[in-house]
């Protein structure tokens, strides 16, 4: 069995198709309606993953793996292109780490969720805030490097894409900072990043078409009250 990746249009799994697409890693990617739940091939997103979200992973095995951290590393540990994988317990291995949590807290949820889930505006103004800090820090960790990590692409290119680009829609600023504008271009110029980037918003444009409800719908078993002792 082919491990499947379970995927909606733009949402943060898309670092884990263009990882995928980079290490040439045997994935099938199914796309899930993070709304309404239902999967291309059949079938609840709660079946593999009970808080419904993505990415969600299904290896060969059968096993499901969440949070993009742990996806991103898998895909890349399991990469067949042999210039794209980093050995285990190597310096770059855990600095790819280190940038994947940077991107999953210090960027995804500490300042993009906030600002995408309508918080209250003092939460919102306080991500705004953070990000100014965030992205002069990484502005000046690009300044003398093409990757985040060494002179090759990462798991972690891949994920601080996707949060340079959902930026925009979080109304983030990035104009200012010169590095990332040229880090921005060199990922764009590789297929793997900019073609994942165009079918994804294609197909998120034609998936939107059928969504009637975009309050995502709510595990029942999560949210049933639970019996007291």
């Amino acid at each position: 069995m082919t491990a499947i990746l379970f995927h909606h249009p733009f949402a943060c799994s898309l670092a884990s198709v263009i990882t995928a697409a980079e290490g040439d890693t045997d994935i099938d990617i199914q796309f899930a309606n993070v709304f309404t739940k239902e999967i291309q091939g059949g079938g609840s997103l709660f079946d593999y993953n009970p808080l419904g979200q993505v990415a969600t992973l299904q290896t060969e095995a059968g096993e499901v793996i969440t949070e993009n951290s742990a996806i991103l590393m898998w895909i890349q540990d399991h990469a067949r292109n042999p210039d794209f994988k980093r050995e285990n317990g190597t310096k770059d291995y855990y600095q790819i780490l280190r940038w994947l949590g940077f991107c999953g807290t210090e960027m995804h949820k500490s300042v993009i969720w906030p600002i995408m889930n309508n918080a209250a505006a003092s939460e919102q103004e306080k991500a705004q805030s953070r990000a100014k800090e965030r992205l002069t820090f990484l502005d000046l960790h690009l300044g003398d490097r093409q990757y985040l990590v060494g002179d090759q692409v990462s798991a972690a290119d891949a994920y601080l894409y996707w949060v340079l680009n959902i930026s925009s829609f979080a109304k983030i600023d990035i104009s200012a900072y010169v590095s990332i504008g040229t880090y921005l271009e060199r990922l764009e110029a590789r297929t793997a990043f900019s073609s994942a980037r165009t079918k994804d918003l294609e197909r998120g444009l034609e998936m939107s078409k059928s969504i009637t409800n975009w309050e995502p719908v709510k595990n029942p078993v999560l949210v049933a009250e639970r019996p007291t002792a």
